[in-house]
């Protein structure tokens, strides 16, 4: 598997497991397939038919979430139930908690097991060498291997995997020497079972594998993946590895992410399903195992077989049924063979090449043939005879091949390679050429001189150009030369030759045609002429040969002398050239000859530069034709060279006259001429390729290989640098996970070796992140006339209309693109679709989204009538009666009211007659009736003024409350108040901490103000009461206290703080100026304290310190005045120690005793306690032994039939309590068989809480009670009776609770007890919390205060009393020591609370103050009225007249949605026209009339309902069916409808003419000529109020026309059609493509693209049945159906 983040995926990773399942299995799959084999890249049965196997991995055998399913068990339920045919176990070889490495037997056994389980149920097991560094342990592996190849190597179930996923290793390196060893090792003990090797990156790098093979027979190559990780482009990774005819083997996938974890993805699997079936690749799933992972086939706590739905994991669940549903199916197998007419294999360039195939089939029918040259499907063939026909491929050498393929898409055969060759129209230029005879048809070979000179049509010219060696096989002439290749490096000719013959050998480089005209293909060897060649003989010659070398250029100059035949002064030595001759050996001055013996190998180097032409070839004259200077020869056209066989052996001097020779071989290799670094065969230097930079979308799924425009006949070569590196000649996949830019490199060379290569092109792919688009959800509008849309996307887009109703102008706003537009114009009931669109970046095409807008506007036929009486005045009454009139009985509202007025409704706002409550306040209050429409018609309202007038007040109350006063010493002072009547009297202001009272009472004119004790100003308040209309009067006073100063301060000191455990009581000791008294200030609560011999001492002792807490004892020593009393506080904190491990005692179980007087008693406990006797029956003397503490005893005298109770007691240590524990023995005749048991539990402590949870236990439910508690606690128990677990509740005072919980016996079994306790401790206050509200205010207009409070810590304000009908809201709900109270409208006091939350244990403090608002009265209310409700139909305007207590102003508060209303005049004016009320609703006007202060506006609303009658017989238009047509350019178009419509184009790829008009039901067409879809309109008109219809209806054309028809068909693929899922539409071989789009039926776009190159189009959720693809280029437009089923 594949992880390229951190570790290997499957440290972290548990899969599901791949396999079969059927209950009963008619054939085990070994005995169905025998013995496996590789056959034509596949892994085959015996009889070399193709199989595909599918089966489960196991998980690492040395981790334990996989281990435990190593048994014949989990085989034997994966065969039974899931139908695996192949098991893989997968050993743990360096990683786990156990491993081969450490533990081999271990490990080893666990394989065993599964080869045995698997051996027995006759399926098939691979045996894997789990391991990422397999190379490290290759002493392990080849013991292993070794291992299980002796025990199992005759067993046809075996395979081997012998490196499970290498990581990073080289391949050539490290990787395949590794997988060479191995094999080689297996190979020795198993000669034919098959064997899977690894490949690099997690073993997804197969093309690597297969440019570069290991060495051995029935060899498999790993292929591993994970679906949501690996997608498209490694499966074209493992389709190139296939087109090399390597087999694969897929021993491990996932269905998730490749970690092993997330990503679980069932569609990618299922892709990955049907690839593998396609190419017939077997598999096993990832794994067999119970960890917490998505690629687990189990859940945790699986068994070892019989898993249910539930034991299966989601992915689990997948791969069971995917194997289960391929239980015993039958593989499809066929055969494919293609034939070319007239069995040619070269052809010149523009010639139709014509191939067929025939193609068989096992069951059912073949459906389609696919022609591949190279890699690069031609066409599809869906229909026999499979035959193609093209002119179109380039020159250069071709490798066609064909697939075959069923009804189901899967693969049947491949058709073996042919080659055919395209001869170009041009010569070849080279630098250098080799020939390693590496391969027996690398290049062609042809007898000389026996091409057509005419270049007739009918003959066979040269091929593509090459090394072509000459030979003559013609029997009846004294010369033979037959040349056989062995494809070992050799190229070997069989001789013959008569006496002085001359014939050749030797080699051209082909010929081609250009018409009737033949030239030759040259060789530039301007600039290096050398040439090298390997020649041998072999030990069975019997004749030394001489070999002769010549060349010749191409106007026949041949190249053959020594340049040693010129003497010093530059003449030819004529008499003896012959001695000069290049390979002539007889008399010969220099070694530039070849001799070569029986049995010998020489290596010939010679420079043809160091040689001179013969002018005069085929009739020379010696020496005049030598040239002196090679002017003659053109090295840059050379056309042949020439070897001359002669024998070695002659007649004699002078003239050599060789001897003749039969059936001599002469073996060449590594033939190399001229600059072999610069060109290999027939090539120059190449030009660079040329490549074009490309662009994908991030995650797209389209990615395919680079690619790059080459010479034909080149091989490119790809790098990931710009120079270094090795080569791949596999072209990459781009990966498309993350945005980013690679550079890739691509040369071109000839075929190794000693390649001939241009310089590196760089090809950048950038991978950009997609386009997104959305516009939001769709929304239905009624009276509105525009929409808000906003769209979402990787970047702001564009809002464009694609559908809208006739007669409908729809506008923008902003008209830019925006993300957020308002759709305007939306007057016309319909559907209006929006399209957003974000624009295309780089590759990545724009995204679109729709929406769609349905406007539907109700009509209402009787408009809704309210109407809310006239007008009314109050003074004193504080109600009005409202009596509404409508269609219906309406609900009343109050829309305008006096401020601080609460308006209420009785019975209840829901009737026609109301009473309304509250009108309390004077000032204008609004009244709105409103009766609901019925849809589509709205709401009526009519509001009414009720004016509330209170009489003026005529003689104002008065309050006199005295002049200020002065005091020093007194406490009180006398306050005497005058006014209209006698008042009231309020402190308002004191000095903090005074508290002040009033005697007799506060209600009197005299009063004395008491307990004025602390300096300061105290502000006294006289209050007058009013008489109604009168409001009250107040008059304040200050009295100023001024104490005396103290020049000898009272002091106090009441000593140190103490700290008491157990005592209850404390001595005090007080010091001061004189002897002072003590008091308690703060206790705990339920104590009760007491001083002896009494408070009125300097020493005394505090008793009664019986509860925990902390005791503030004030020590006051009197002072003498000036001087104030001293205090002084001191704490004694009790402190009971806790109990932290509460006794426990335990009696033991209760007993029976039938015929004994004795039983043993033992107990237990915290320690040793006490035995006693509690009840025994009358009659009985019992005694215990021993006495004394002791945990065992033995109670005799039990001779009295009943029950004896006895009680055992553990001393607790203090502070713990006792505990005690009682149990039973009851004498009886017959035996308690089951005795009672009581548990109370564990003891607890508790500190602040008050409650305690109890929980019993025993033989049955108990009963609680409470044993023991601290004074003055009361406690509940909650449920009362019998119940096992209850709340104690209560325990408010510190100490120890115990509690019993007993359990009734059943007779004759006693009862059982048992005691909990629970220990109450609360933490201590020592630090009491403060808080201060501040100083009172008053406010007149202000409706605001506010408030600042101080205190230990930050605290809360709240509202603690306002005035009725106040609504009063704080700025901060949370803690602030500073906030604003709002609201404050109505007069009268407003009380706030300022509360500190004190800090556990000690509690809250709180402190208030009061704000007084005192408003000016408003004595002459405002009044408006805005007249009586209208209604209009036709008009657009309406006369508003409105009336109050001065002229007003008139607004518009409501109106239709997109309604333009306008007022005449403008400004204040109680008579305005409004205009512009087109739309029909209801339009709500404002008439307001401004107050003058104190008093408020004063306002009123009317309501004029706009309505149009409805439309009762809408229009209908129908525009007929969709039609199709192909080669016509008209078309009759029929309408129907409510009358005669009008027929318009609305889309459509030309224009047309509907003739002399377009207003008939029924016309004709013309102007059709382009291919594409025409969308065409029927409008009929509407007759007011009815809008008009319309229908569309869609003429589809079909057909390619136009001058570029042939090439367009000829040029764009789409397969498969009729398509079930994808539809691939190739159009990359068509120059200029605009736009690519696929409609329906209906004239709709599903598909839609810009730049189409390849498009893999999505159809699997479309409907069935017929579209139409439409694409536009430079060359025109193309149309074809495509039929969905």
């Amino acid at each position: 598997m594949n992880l390229f983040y951190n570790l290997k995926r499957k440290f972290i990773v548990s899969s599901i497991f791949f396999c079969f399942a059927f209950v009963v299995h008619a054939q085990t799959p070994v005995a169905k397939y025998g013995q496996l084999k590789i056959f034509n890249g596949k892994v085959c049965d015996k009889n070399g038919n193709p199989v595909i196997l599918r089966g489960m991995s196991m998980f690492w055998s040395g981790y334990p979430e996989g281990a435990p399913y190593y048994n014949t068990t989990t085989i034997n339920w994966l065969r039974d139930d899931w139908c695996v045919d192949v098991i893989r176990a997968t050993m743990s070889v360096e990683t786990g908690s156990s491993t081969y490495i450490n533990n081999p037997a271990t490990e080893l056994a666990k394989i065993k097991t599964v080869i045995d389980a698997c051996i027995a149920k006759g399926i098939y097991v691979i045996v894997d060498f789990h391991s990422h560094n397999a190379e490290n342990y290759k002493s392990q592996a080849k013991t292993f291997f070794t291992d299980i190849a002796t025990t199992y190597g005759n067993q046809p179930n075996i395979l081997y995997e012998t490196f499970n996923e290498p990581i990073n290793q080289s391949w050539s390196g490290t990787i395949k020497p590794y997988h060479n060893e191995l094999i080689t090792t297996i190979r020795a003990k198993d000669p034919d079972n098959i064997i899977i090797c690894g490949t690099r990156t997690y073993s997804q790098d197969v093309d690597e594998a297969a440019n570069d093979p290991v060495t051995g027979t029935n060899i498999a190559y790993t292929l591993h993946y994970y679906a949501n990780s690996h997608k498209a482009s490694l499966r074209q990774k493992a389709t190139n590895a296939l087109n090399k005819g390597v087999a694969l083997f897929v021993t491990e996938y996932g269905t998730c992410d490749a970690s092993g974890n997330g990503g679980y993805n069932a569609a990618e699997s299922q892709t990955w399903w049907d690839f593998l079936e396609a190419n017939k690749i077997s598999s096993c799933n990832w794994a067999i195992d119970n960890k917490n992972e998505t690629s687990a086939a189990l859940t945790s706590g699986a068994g070892l077989s019989n898993w249910n739905a539930g034991q299966l994991t989601q992915s689990g669940t997948l791969v069971r049924n995917y194997i289960k549903g391929k239980c015993n199916s039958v593989l499809v197998t066929g055969s494919l063979t293609v034939a070319f007419a007239g069995n040619k294999v070269s052809y010149n360039a523009g010639d139709a090449v014509t191939m067929t195939a025939t193609a068989t089939i096992s069951t059912g029918s073949v459906a389609r043939v696919d022609y591949y040259d190279g890699a690069n499907l031609m066409v599809s063939k869906p229909t026999n005879p499979y035959s193609y026909t093209t002119s179109t491929l380039s020159s250069g050498g071709h490798n066609i091949t064909a697939k075959s393929y069923n009804a189901a898409g899967a693969l049947v055969a491949e058709s073996p390679l042919y080659t055919i060759s395209i001869v170009g129209a041009s010569n070849v230029s080279t630098t250098g050429i080799t020939d390693q005879f590496e391969t027996a048809t690398q290049f062609s070979e042809m007898t000389g001189g026996t091409n057509d000179p005419a270049c007739s049509p009918s003959s066979v010219t040269g091929a593509a150009a090459g090394i072509y060696w000459f030979e003559d096989r013609n029997a009846a002439t004294p010369f033979k030369a037959e040349a056989t290749r062995a494809g070992d490096g050799t190229l070997q000719y069989i001789v013959s030759q008569a006496a002085n013959s001359y014939n050749v050998v030797g080699f051209n480089f082909g010929e081609y045609c250009v018409g009737t005209t033949k030239s030759k293909y040259t060789l530039d060897l301007s600039q290096n002429a050398v040439l090298k060649l390997t020649v041998s003989a072999p030990v069975t010659n019997t004749a030394t040969l001489d070999l002769k070398f010549q060349m010749k250029d191409a106007d026949g100059t041949v190249i053959a002398i020594n340049k040693l035949v010129l003497l010093p002064n530059g003449t030819v030595d004529g008499p003896n050239w012959y001695k000069y001759e290049v390979g002539f050996s007889k008399n010969h001055v220099t070694p530039d000859f070849l001799s070569l013996a029986p049995n010998s190998t020489t290596n010939f180097v010679f420079d043809f530069k160091n040689a001179l032409s013969i002018k005069n070839p085929n009739n020379p004259t010696f020496p005049a034709d030598i040239n002196t200077n090679n002017a003659d020869f053109d090295f840059s056209k050379v056309v042949e060279v020439v070897i001359i066989p002669v024998n070695k052996l002659d007649t004699g001097a002078p003239n050599y006259q060789p001897l003749a020779f039969t059936d001599q071989k002469i073996i060449f290799s590594g033939l190399s001429m001229g600059d072999p670094s610069l060109g290999t065969d027939i090539c120059t230097t190449p030009k660079a390729v040329v490549v074009s930079d490309i662009s994908y979308c991030e995650g797209a799924t389209d990615a395919i290989a680079l690619k790059a425009t080459g010479i034909n006949g080149l091989t490119l070569k790809w790098y990931t640098t710009l120079t270094g590196g090795v080569a791949n000649t596999v072209a990459p996949i781009p990966s498309t996970s993350v945005a980013s830019t690679t550079t890739y490199y691509v040369s071109q060379a000839t075929s190794s070796p000693n390649t001939c290569e241009s310089i590196r092109s760089p090809l950048k792919v950038t991978v950009v992140a997609p386009i997104t688009a959305d516009a939001g959800v769709d929304q239905t509008i009624t009276t509105a006339i525009s929409a808000a849309l906003v769209g979402t996307g990787s970047s702001v887009g564009t809002w464009t209309i694609t559908t809208k109703p006739a007669a409908a102008t729809v506008t923008f706003s902003p008209t830019a693109p925006s993300a957020a537009v308002t759709a305007s114009g939306l007057t016309v009931d319909g559907a209006y679709v929006f399209k957003y669109t974000v624009a295309a970046s780089g590759s990545c095409p724009a995204a679109s989204s729709t929406m769609t807008v349905t406007k539907a506007t109700p009509v209402c036929t009787t408009p809704t009538t309210a109407n809310a009486g006239t007008a009314q005045s109050i003074t004193t009454a504080t109600s009005a009666t409202l009596t509404g009139t409508g269609t219906v009985v309406g609900t009343w509202t109050v829309t305008n009211k006096p401020a601080n007025a609460t308006v209420t409704f009785s019975p209840s706002a829901n009737a026609a007659s109301v009473t309304a409550n509250g009108l309390t306040v004077d000032g204008t209050y609004t009244f709105l009736y409103t009766v609901k429409g019925v849809s589509p018609c709205v709401d009526a309202t009519s509001p009414v003024n009720v004016v509330k007038a209170t009489p003026v007040c005529t003689t104002p109350t008065t309050a006199n409350a005295g002049t200020a006063q002065s005091i020093t010493t007194a406490t009180s002072a006398s306050l005497t108040g005058t006014g209209t009547v006698v008042g009231t009297w309020t402190v308002t202001t004191k000095p903090a901490n005074a508290t002040v009272t009033f005697s007799p009472s506060a209600n009197a004119a005299s009063v004395t103000a008491n307990g004025l004790i602390v300096d300061g100003t105290y502000t006294f308040l006289y209050t007058v009461k009013g008489v109604n209309p009168c409001v009250d009067a107040t008059s304040p006073v200050n009295v100023v206290k001024a104490t005396p100063v103290c020049t000898t301060p009272t002091t106090a000191n009441a000593g140190t703080p103490q700290s008491i455990t157990t005592a209850t009581s404390a001595s005090l000791k007080g010091t001061g100026t004189t002897v002072g008294t003590w008091t308690v200030t703060t206790k705990p609560a339920n104590a009760t304290v007491t001083f002896s011999p009494s408070a009125n001492a300097a020493s005394v002792t505090a008793n009664g310190l019986t509860v925990d807490g902390t005791y503030i004892f004030l020590y006051t020593v009197k002072g003498v005045s000036p001087c104030i009393d001293a205090t002084s506080p001191v704490n004694v904190v009790k402190a009971t120690p806790v109990c932290t491990t509460p006794t426990t005692a335990n009696a033991g179980t209760p007993q029976s005793i039938t015929t004994a007087t004795t039983a043993s008693l033992s107990g237990s406990g915290t320690k040793v306690g006490t035995w006693t006797i509690i009840t025994v029956p009358t009659g009985a003397a019992v005694t215990l032994s021993p006495t004394g503490a002791a945990a065992a005893v033995t109670a005799s005298g039990l001779t009295v039939n009943g029950t004896y109770t006895f009680k055992y007691t553990v001393t607790g240590t203090s502070p713990c309590v006792d505990a005690f524990s009682t149990v039973d023995v009851v004498k009886s005749v017959a035996p308690c068989t089951v005795a009672t048991t009581a548990n109370a539990g564990t003891g607890q402590t508790i500190t602040t809480a008050n409650t305690a949870s109890l929980k019993g236990t025993g033989t049955s439910v108990g009963t609680w009670t409470v044993q023991t508690k601290p004074d003055g606690a009361a406690i509940t128990l909650s449920p009362t009776g019998a119940s096992a677990n209850v709340t104690a509740n209560g325990l408010t005072v510190d100490g120890t609770y115990t509690f019993l919980y007993t359990v009734t016996g059943v007779s004759p079994c006693g009862n059982a007890t048992s005691t909990v306790n629970v220990v109450k401790s609360t933490p201590t206050c020592t630090t009491p919390t403060t808080a201060n509200a501040g100083t009172a205010q008053s406010i007149t207009t202000a409706t605001s205060a506010s408030l600042t409070g101080t205190g230990t810590s930050i605290g809360k304000w709240t509202i603690q009393n306002n005035p009725a009908n106040a609504t009063v809201t704080l700025s901060t709900s949370g803690a602030s020591a500073t906030v604003t109270a709002s609201g404050l409208t109505v007069d009268g006091t407003y009380t706030f609370l300022y509360t500190v939350t004190g800090v556990s244990p000690c509690g809250n403090a709180t402190s208030t103050v009061n704000v007084v608002k005192s408003t000016p009265t408003c004595l002459t209310p405002t009044t408006a009225n805005a007249g009586s409700a209208q209604s209009i139909t036709a008009a657009t305007t309406a006369s508003l007249i409105g009336s109050g207590s001065k002229v007003g102003t008139w607004t518009v508060v409501n109106k239709p949605e997109g309604a333009s209303v306008t007022f005449n005049p403008t400004g204040a004016s109680a008579s305005v026209t409004a205009s512009g009320l087109t739309l029909n609703g209801t339009y709500t006007f404002k008439y307001t009339v401004l107050g003058t202060s104190p008093c408020v506006d004063a306002s009123a609303t009317v309501d004029v309902v706009k309505s149009t009658a409805p439309c009762v017989t809408p229009t209908i238009a129908n525009a007929g069916t969709a039609q199709s047509i192909s080669t016509a350019t008209t078309v009759t178009l029929s309408g129907t409808g409510t009358s005669i419509g009008t027929w318009s184009l609305l889309t459509g790829p030309s224009t047309v003419s509907f003739g002399t008009s377009a207003n008939m039901a029924s016309l004709t067409v013309t102007g059709l000529t382009a291919v594409g879809d025409y969308t065409f309109q029927y409008s009929v008109a509407g007759t007011s109020p009815c809008v008009t219809a319309t229908s569309p209806v869609v003429i589809s054309k079909t057909t390619t026309t136009g001058i570029n028809a042939a090439y367009l068909d000829a040029n764009i693929q789409l397969y498969p059609n009729p398509v079930t899922d994808r539809l691939q539409v190739d159009v990359s071989n068509v120059g200029g493509i605009i736009s690519l789009k696929m409609y329906d039926m209906l004239g709709r776009i599903i598909y839609s693209t810009e730049n189409a190159s390849i498009e893999n189009v999505d159809m699997s959720d479309l409907s069935n049945g017929i579209y139409v693809i439409h694409i536009q280029s430079d060359y025109g437009t193309y149309s074809k159906t495509v039929v969905k089923q």
